[in-house]
């Protein structure tokens, strides 16, 4: 779990700029990120993830948001009841970890359970590193891409 965190944290060492936007790209462990992947990034990114974690991050410069998403390829799938916790897109628009969460935070916070993998989220945008439904049998780049924060 503090691996996924961590790798999500390398979102926040964006800078802005101006472009296109780019689709998911895979987080190879070890391997760096570097500015002409990422013209976002300031300095060139080594994230290391933990045996079985799926990464990757979308550098959307046309929003100036660097999105990163992460699972386990042998992580829990056992019912987990999570809170609701968001992530502004671009916009600055709440981007909710589940489609039944209120449109706004709630005190106490709303609730949902996620039935299967799970997936973390977050972006250079600030907010949450968010715990979410994978909405896929299997962890894996393709599942990643589908994720909200990725598009």
């Amino acid at each position: 779990m503090k691996k996924i965190i961590s790798i999500l944290i390398f979102a926040g060492l964006a800078v802005a700029t101006g472009a296109a936007s780019a689709a998911a790209t895979a987080i190879t462990s070890g391997t760096p990120i570097d500015t002409t992947a990422c013209s976002l990034l300031r300095d060139r990114v080594t994230v290391n993830l933990s045996s079985g974690v799926v990464a990757a991050y979308n550098c959307d410069t046309t929003d100036n948001m660097i999105g990163v998403a992460a699972c386990h390829t042998a992580g829990s799938q056992k019912p987990q009841t999570i809170e609701c916790a968001s992530t502004p897109d671009a916009q600055g628009n709440p981007v909710w970890n589940d489609a039944s969460c209120p449109a706004v935070a709630t005190d106490p916070p709303a609730t949902f359970t996620i039935q299967g993998r799970r997936v973390f989220t977050g972006s250079s945008a600030g907010g949450n590193v968010a715990a979410g439904n994978l909405d896929s049998d299997t962890c894996n780049q393709s599942a990643l891409a589908g994720q909200a924060i990725m598009e």
